[in-house]
């Protein structure tokens, strides 16, 4: 399965050259059925069957070969073919058999059918591609050709939608952040926690330049105190030298704040981080910047002092 991906890109860039006409209109509204596919803002209705993959982006029929996987990029669709293209590996036996264009919740959207011969097997496959100069989205659906699924599968990727226009990208169940004014974008959903950096990408480098991580834990350490300072040098492979260390009170939890700096390569790195505790878990923000630590720091900790519980 890991070969596939990869070579329906490089096919894609070719066929969205031809792609003529505006087709079929589909808009999507977020409805009781909809689900938010984990680490995106991404979402779909799933087929009958199939459950979030924690971790992998996508939706997976435990009881088949039924998959389906989700891409998130910044950058126009050029781009995004562009990236995976360099990965890409030679393969046979990948045939196109449908393309339609479509008209997705008022943008362009690509819809391709493709078969591929896998050992003694023959999987059908559907690329879904929709975006713009700022954002899109890469869907891919795997499974056996002839598969009973093929219908339900293709209703799930069309049915895709987002937060409405304004809203704040989701958070993790039990508190709330507001990063309006800061500059960061969202970036990835994980579990109980959410990614923020400054293109909306979590690449090595935009991680390590600028970013903000906030999520929580079921843990409850015997010293809150050496517990956060230990919490933060796990963040680097090399010593910190600590700034500031203070005991804090934000949405009525106690906790610490600490501020330190390290070298990596060459560049002098900012990490800041907030931990609060909550009985037997704790809540975390981590900001991360190697970008004008100074002014960095005041972002940060203007997007801490936003923090609040869910009631």
């Amino acid at each position: 399965m890991k070969y596939i991906l990869p070579v329906l890109i490089c096919l894609c860039n070719v066929l969205l050259l031809n792609a003529q006409g505006k087709g079929l209109v589909i808009n999507n509204k977020i409805s009781p059925g909809h689900e938010l596919v984990e680490g995106s803002k991404v979402y779909m209705v799933p087929p009958s069957g199939f459950q979030q993959v924690i971790g992998a982006g996508g939706l997976k029929d435990s009881g088949s070969d039924n998959s389906i996987i989700l891409r998130e990029a910044v950058g126009s669709d050029k781009s995004l073919l562009e990236s995976f293209l360099k990965e890409n590996l030679k393969i046979n036996g990948l045939k196109m058999t449908g393309q339609e264009k479509l008209t997705l919740n008022g943008g362009e959207a690509t819809f391709f059918t493709l078969t591929q011969k896998v050992g003694p097997k023959t999987f059908s496959k559907y690329l879904l591609l929709f975006g713009d100069d700022e954002y899109n989205v890469m869907l891919s659906a795997v499974f056996p050709e002839g598969s009973a699924d093929a219908e339900a599968i293709k209703s799930s990727l069309l049915s895709v939608a987002y937060k409405e226009e304004g809203t704040d990208a989701p958070m993790p169940i039990g508190f709330t952040l507001d990063f309006s004014g800061s500059g960061l974008k969202f970036a990835r959903r994980i579990s109980d926690a959410v990614m923020y950096t400054a293109d909306g990408s979590t690449s090595v480098n935009s991680l390590s330049r600028n970013s903000f991580f906030a999520g929580s834990s079921k843990e409850a350490p015997a010293d809150r105190a050496v517990y956060a300072l230990e919490r933060l040098q796990k963040q680097s492979k090399t010593p910190l030298t600590i700034v500031e260390n203070k005991p804090v009170q934000m949405a009525g939890l106690s906790g610490y704040e600490i501020s330190a700096t390290t070298t990596i390569d060459g560049r002098s790195k900012l990490l800041y981080q907030v931990l609060l505790y909550k009985e037997d878990k704790y809540y975390i923000m981590l900001g991360s910047t190697t970008e004008n630590n100074s002014e960095r720091l005041q972002v940060f900790r203007k997007i801490a002092a936003t923090f609040k519980l869910e009631k």
